[in-house]
C-alpha cells in the first residue's frame, strides 16, 4: 500500500489503524487460502518500529488451519526505494471460516 499524508499520525508515522488494517489484510488472505470464504474473529498486534516510508508490505501465513477457526500470522515492513524493508509490526489472528462458498 502506498502511504500517502492522511494515512500518518502526527509525527509523520504510518497510523497504527493503517498498520493494523495490513496486517490483519494478510491474515485474512493467508486464511482464505485453506478456508474459502472468511472473517477475522479477533487479532493482536505489536508494533515493533515507527512505520515511515513510501508503502507498507504485509505477507500473511497459516499457523493452524481448522474447520472452525484458522490461526494465522502477519508480518509488516514499511519500504522506501533503495533502503532495506524495515519491520515494523507482528500480528496473530484467529479467523473464522464462514462456510459459504466463493
Amino acid at each position: 500500500m502506498t502511504l500517502r499524508p492522511e494515512m500518518t499520525q502526527h509525527h509523520g508515522f504510518a497510523h497504527g489503524a493503517i498498520v493494523g488494517l495490513m496486517a490483519d489484510n494478510a491474515c485474512a488472505w493467508a486464511a482464505a487460502s485453506v478456508a474459502g470464504d472468511v472473517v477475522t474473529g479477533g487479532y493482536t498486534i505489536d508494533f515493533l518500529h515507527p512505520a515511515q516510508g513510501e508503502r507498507l508490505r504485509a505477507q500473511g501465513q497459516v499457523i493452524k488451519p481448522g474447520k472452525r477457526q484458522v490461526v494465522t500470522r502477519a508480518d509488516v515492513f514499511a519500504e522506501r526505494d533503495g533502503i532495506d524493508p524495515v519491520h515494523v509490526a507482528a500480528a496473530q489472528a484467529t479467523i473464522i471460516p464462514t462456510g459459504l462458498a466463493r
